[in-house]
């Protein structure tokens, strides 16, 4: 739901409403034992993912962020995977500069070499950098297959 621009208050209770069955009866135990000053967005989410995520699930999840690399993704496939992976490997990036570092650290070797030179160390301009170098990638493998399409005709009208 922050990807729809609610405030924190109504995420939490819209997020609410939608329970039902044992989540309900979960939260409204909950409720009942808690102050409703207390009861917001954010405490909402600790409680809901200790209680419905379980440990296993969060140390996998971990893994994957501390695993991700870019490999066949294009750069924003990446960065969507990053993100996603980001909030269960926080602990791990714990700064602006972690946070670049493990993305730079995952992209392919092609494109980090392209966007690594930079001295600024923030992750929006690394991921604007990088899907550009991808680009110039992609123009450049585009143009070498023109030419050597081009090469192979000429032979071709040679024999």
């Amino acid at each position: 739901m922050g990807e729809l621009g609610f405030e924190p208050s109504r995420k939490y209770l819209g997020v609410v409403s939608m329970l039902n069955g044992n989540a309900r009866t979960w939260w409204e135990s909950i409720m009942s034992n808690v102050p409703s000053y207390q009861l917001t967005w954010d405490f909402f989410k600790e409680r809901f993912k200790n209680r419905f995520l379980g440990e296993r699930f969060l140390r996998e999840r971990c893994q994957a962020f501390k695993d991700l690399v870019q490999d066949t993704m294009t750069v924003a496939e990446y960065e969507i995977q990053f993100l996603e992976l980001l909030k269960y490997g926080i602990g791990l990036v714990s700064t602006e500069k972690d946070k670049y570092d493990k993305f730079l650290e995952g992209l392919r070797i092609g494109i980090r070499d392209r966007v690594a030179t930079h001295h600024d160390q923030v992750f929006k301009d690394l991921v604007d950098r990088a899907k550009t170098a991808e680009h110039m990638e992609i123009l450049t493998a585009s143009q070498s297959s023109r030419d050597g399409d081009r090469d192979r005709d000429k032979d071709r009208w040679r024999d």
